[in-house]
């Protein structure tokens, strides 16, 4: 068993997963991807991660439908679950924040502030 964090994103974009999975190696974490909702639902069944990052829009299923699962899974109900969106105004933080999230991800993403987050997250 490894003594890395384990970090899971949910999100159906290539360049997305690429780009996380080199943030992760760098960072020396583990990372884990669900391409959708129902693959997400299987890995976090089977899963103790130290944080979630959760894109709104998936194929299958709304960010927010999923995040509320989230909190109802029993070794997730309070993991730190960061929204990722490349969809946003000037307010979507906020809002996305009052809806349960613990933060949020805007594309096109700034490497430098996933690390940050990421950081800030796993330690907590």
């Amino acid at each position: 068993m490894s003594n890395q964090p384990l970090v899971i994103l949910i999100d159906d974009d290539p360049d997305t997963q690429s780009l996380f999975q080199d943030v992760m190696n760098y960072l020396e974490m583990q990372l884990k991807v669900a391409h959708d909702g129902e693959s997400a639902r299987s890995l976090l069944a089977e899963s103790s991660p130290d944080a979630i990052l959760l894109d709104i829009f998936l194929p299958d299923t709304d960010g927010y439908k999923l995040l509320k699962e989230i909190r109802t899974m029993h070794n997730l109900d309070d993991c730190p679950v960061v929204a990722t969106t490349g969809y946003y105004t000037t307010d979507s933080q906020a809002a996305i924040i009052q809806r349960g999230f613990n933060g949020v991800l805007l594309k096109p993403y700034d490497p430098q502030q996933v690390i940050k987050v990421l950081k800030e997250i796993v330690q907590r």
